[in-house]
């Protein structure tokens, strides 16, 4: 009988620990800043499971002691050093920024996707901005303002929204971070740290393009040169 008890606390024992271990790993997967500080050696675990520890019991619905929350980080923190960086350097080819550009958003209905479809305007030409997005409900066309203005008179119909004085900054890169993680984060994360307000982003298969507001240009072509000289 006493055998048979120590086994039956160790069974739940083991349980109570992956409970632990998932609560733990389920809260740090919520805070990427936390991630990267742990992939970089600058995180204080004991200070981090004192933050999370009240959050922890809630999830575990138990009492949990504080050495047992630092054990778990740790052991995350040896599996998070072997995994790619959260945060990868991504080698800038070339940067480039078109001006006097504009958004123009419609509601995706039968009738708006056939005239998108018969669109073929002749003022185009080959070096312009020119983007179209199609969402579930929404399509928006970015594109020259002279432009713009033609897709309005073409559509006969009011807008959902208009917005000019826009810039596009884009950015190429190698065909190697097509398939690696986080790219387009490590990117707008340079931008994020300014608080540079991206209205809108668009990308093709080796450049992706950063459309801001005018006043915000000189800001974001710093922040993406400072970047690529990191």
């Amino acid at each position: 009988m006493t055998f048979f008890y120590k086994m039956l606390q160790y069974v739940i024992g083991l349980t109570y620990m992956m409970r632990i271990s998932d609560s733990v790993k389920e809260i740090l997967l919520e805070d990427s800043v936390v991630i990267e500080a742990m992939q970089r050696g600058l995180i204080n675990l004991s200070a981090y499971a004192k933050q999370i520890h009240k959050a922890v019991e809630e999830k575990t619905m138990k009492p949990v002691a504080l050495g047992t929350i630092v054990v778990t980080l740790s052991r995350l923190t040896n599996i998070i050093h072997t995994q790619p960086a959260f945060h990868p350097k991504v080698e800038i080819a070339s940067l480039s920024v078109t001006p006097g550009l504009g958004v123009v958003t419609y509601e995706k209905t039968e009738q708006n996707k056939v005239k998108l479809a018969g669109f073929n305007s002749p003022i185009i030409k080959g070096k312009d901005f020119f983007a179209v997005t199609e969402s579930l409900y929404e399509i928006t066309i970015i594109c020259s303002e002279y432009v713009k203005s033609t897709f309005i008179k073409y559509f006969q119909q009011d807008p959902m929204i208009t917005i000019n004085g826009l810039v596009a900054v884009s950015v190429r890169f190698s065909l190697d971070y097509i398939e690696a993680p986080n790219t387009i984060y490590s990117l707008m994360s340079a931008l994020a740290t300014r608080h540079i307000n991206i209205i809108e982003v668009a990308s093709t298969y080796k450049e992706f393009s950063f459309i801001v507001r005018q006043i915000d240009m000189d800001k974001t072509v710093r922040a993406l040169d400072a970047y690529s000289r990191k």
